[in-house]
C-alpha cells in the first residue's frame, strides 16, 4: 500500500510539472507573438505594391460612390475589403477575411465562427453597410478604410476595430503566428 501511495504522488508530481512547463511555454509564445504583432502593426504602410494599387482603386470606388451617393455593388464591396483583417488591440488571433463573395470571421487558420456568402448587401448610412452572412447580420463601417481600418459588428453585439493585414494568406499567417 505504501508503494501505491508513492506511485500516486509521483504521477501527481509529473502532471503538475507538465502543466507548469506548458504554462511557461505558452506564456513565452504569447510574449513573442505580441512583439511580432506590434512590429507588423507599426509597419502597416509597408504593404506590397499590388495592395497599394488596390487601395488607390478602393479610394476611387469610395469617392465615386460617395459623390453619386449610391450603394457599392457586392463586387465593389469585396474589391474594397479583399484580404485578411486582424482584430486590433487583441492578441487572440481573431480575423476577418473577404474573398470570392465569402465572409469569414473567427480564429485565423482555425474553424470559423461565421463562414458564409454575403447576401442582401445594403448601404445603411454614408459609410456603413449591412449584409447577411448565414443567419447573422454583419455591419461594416468604412469610415477609416483609407487608413486600412474597418469597424465590424455582428448582429447587436459590440463593434470591433479591424486592421488590414494582407491579401496573401502566408503574410497573414506570419502576422498571427510569428
Amino acid at each position: 500500500m505504501n508503494e501505491q501511495k508513492k506511485m500516486k504522488i509521483l504521477i501527481l508530481l509529473v502532471v503538475i510539472l507538465s502543466i507548469l512547463i506548458l504554462t511557461v511555454l505558452t506564456f513565452d509564445k504569447v510574449l513573442s507573438n505580441n512583439d511580432s504583432q506590434n512590429n507588423i502593426k507599426e509597419n502597416t504602410d509597408d504593404r506590397p505594391t499590388g495592395v497599394e494599387e488596390n487601395t488607390s482603386d478602393n479610394e476611387n470606388i469610395i469617392n465615386d460612390t460617395e459623390s453619386e451617393n449610391k450603394e457599392l455593388s457586392i463586387e465593389e464591396f469585396f474589391n474594397l475589403l479583399k484580404g485578411y483583417w486582424a482584430k486590433a488591440d487583441s492578441d487572440d488571433n481573431i480575423s476577418i477575411s473577404f474573398e470570392d463573395n465569402l465572409f469569414v470571421l473567427g480564429y485565423f487558420a482555425s474553424e470559423a465562427s461565421i463562414k458564409s456568402p454575403v447576401q442582401e448587401l445594403e448601404k445603411i448610412s454614408e459609410n456603413e453597410y449591412k449584409f447577411l452572412a448565414g443567419s447573422n447580420y454583419i455591419y461594416v463601417d468604412l469610415t477609416e478604410i483609407n487608413n486600412n481600418i474597418i469597424y465590424v459588428r455582428v448582429n447587436d453585439y459590440s463593434t470591433f476595430k479591424y486592421i488590414f493585414i494582407s491579401t496573401d494568406y502566408n503574410e497573414a499567417f506570419n502576422y498571427f503566428f510569428n
